[in-house]
């Protein structure tokens, strides 16, 4: 299955978000519920931050 995403660029300027968000999804993997909302303006990089989240989810899920 070929895919027509663009090539993924290097992840800069989000860490403290990226932060936020993994410590949730550990959170959630431990069995405690959480919501978290990825919301701002068009452009801002919400698909990517999406796809580090991911990256580190499938990462954790490996071990």
């Amino acid at each position: 299955m070929t895919t027509n995403r663009p090539p993924v660029t290097e992840f800069i300027g989000r860490q403290q978000e990226l932060s936020v968000l993994t410590v949730a999804l550990d959170d959630a993997m431990q069995g405690q519920g959480r919501v978290a909302m990825i919301a701002g303006e068009p452009g801002i990089g919400k698909p990517r931050i999406t796809q580090e989240l991911t990256a580190v989810a499938q990462g954790r899920a490996g071990r």
